[in-house]
């Protein structure tokens, strides 16, 4: 569950920075986006180590 959640965060700040028209706002939006792939790849970590994430 928390693998999906991150993903589709990562979706959502990518589909608002598409939407914007200033780069320093499509950069801040990319930047979460990338955040959010960095937190899901440590819950699929976790997942392959048998943790207990929720």
């Amino acid at each position: 569950m928390a693998v999906q959640i991150e993903a589709n965060g990562a979706a959502f700040y990518r589909r608002a920075a598409a939407l914007q028209t200033e780069k320093a706002d499509k950069d801040v939006l990319e930047t979460i986006a990338r955040m959010e792939d960095r937190h899901r790849a440590g819950f699929e970590e976790m997942k392959k180590k048998n943790y207990d994430i929720y």
